[in-house]
């Protein structure tokens, strides 16, 4: 397959905000927001908690039940009647809102600090025709932050340049680092080629070790892979955890504090094993509240479909295109190539509303 070259930056889209907050009483308000030259604040409703966990239930059931198109379409619109409150006055903007721009719309879902809210699988939202949006390019979904940052998009010369973090896995996971970069080296294996991409492995897998790349390389990208113990605590210690050799994934804090506002990396990439979706949720808003770069989080039990998603978003980006466009086009391809549902698991955070991450080197942001 020919790698995307670099192209024309994309036009931006304009924001579509759903904003979801917790009430004294034990309800959900719901704010929809348009911005193009101003703010306007579309609609309020509210929702019950009650509801809200018939949406959980419907997704829980995914754990003993054959994930089907219709089971997945099901919670996609449960997801919409939450967002518009059940009520077809708020339906019906919400609707022409979707159809009434000739550009594209980046719904952003406004990550709070409400667990239940964050954990919902956002990324299955539908319209009122029962599609899912995230598969359009026309309407991404964005897990958002209430505090905005816009990044200048990066001069990039090609190769774009990735710094991979080989991962820590305890001996019950039938995996092994080797066999990790060498199936990502093989699925990327014409970018490399053709000296769009170089991926570069960080061994071993410390914070000295890190700290020095980071400081004396100029990364464009960094891909790391962590244990199921971050989910519950937030921390994945390894036999080797009070060495200096100690796992790079032992505090997600610490890592998005070290690339922090000023490191040249434009996206972090976490995979991440035997992740629930509210598991994926609690990491992706930890890591939102300390970086302001853009993350990705890709779940590890999607098997062949996770390295199909990472190939065709790292073939997007070397093409200039916006983030959220990538992510698309990458759950598409999961889509073209396995028939699979697994394309809604990967999830975007991010805190600009900028996605254009790159710029080809001599044209102006």
């Amino acid at each position: 397959m020919t790698p995307s070259r670099p192209s024309t930056p994309r036009e931006q889209p304009i924001p579509l905000d759903v904003r979801i907050d917790p009430t004294s009483d034990d309800r959900y308000m719901i704010t929809v927001k348009i911005k193009n030259t101003e703010i306007a604040q579309i609609s309020h409703s509210t929702i019950s908690n009650q509801e809200a966990s018939e949406i959980k239930a419907l997704v829980d059931q995914r754990a003993t039940k054959t994930e089907t198109q219709h089971h997945l379409r099901l919670i996609g619109q449960k997801l919409h009647e939450f967002v518009t409150g059940g009520q077809g006055e708020v339906q019906d903007i919400f609707a022409q809102l979707l159809t009434q721009y000739d550009t594209r719309l980046m719904i952003n879902i406004v990550m709070g600090t409400d667990d239940i809210i964050n954990g919902l699988p956002w990324e299955l939202l539908c319209d009122e025709n029962g599609s899912f949006l995230s598969l359009s390019r026309r309407t991404p979904i964005v897990r958002s932050s209430l505090h905005r940052i816009n990044i200048a998009p990066k001069p990039l010369h090609a190769p774009m340049k990735v710094l991979y973090v080989e991962p820590f896995l305890p001996n019950h996971v039938q995996i092994s680092p080797n066999m990790e970069w060498n199936t990502l080296h093989n699925k990327l294996e014409n970018l490399l080629e053709s000296n769009m991409l170089v991926f570069e492995r960080l061994s071993p897998p410390s914070w000295p070790n890190l700290r020095r790349h980071l400081r004396t390389h100029d990364y464009d990208i960094i891909h790391f892979c962590a244990t199921t113990n971050l989910v519950e605590t937030g921390r994945d210690v390894g036999e080797n955890s009070d060495s200096q050799t100690s796992s790079i994934f032992n505090d997600i804090e610490s890592l998005a504090n070290e690339l922090g506002d000023t490191s040249p990396v434009r996206l972090a990439l976490l995979s991440l094993e035997a992740l629930s979706r509210r598991g994926l949720s609690r990491i992706g808003t930890h890591f939102q509240e300390h970086c302001t770069i853009p993350l990705v989080l890709v779940p590890m039990h999607l098997h062949s479909d996770r390295y199909t998603f990472i190939a065709q978003l790292y073939r997007e980006l070397c093409g200039m295109q916006l983030i959220e466009s990538a992510m698309t086009l990458a759950r598409q391809k999961i889509v073209d190539i396995h028939s699979s549902l697994n394309w809604s698991y990967p999830m975007l955070y991010m805190h600009s509303q900028n996605g254009q991450l790159f710029r080809p080197l001599g044209r102006p942001a």
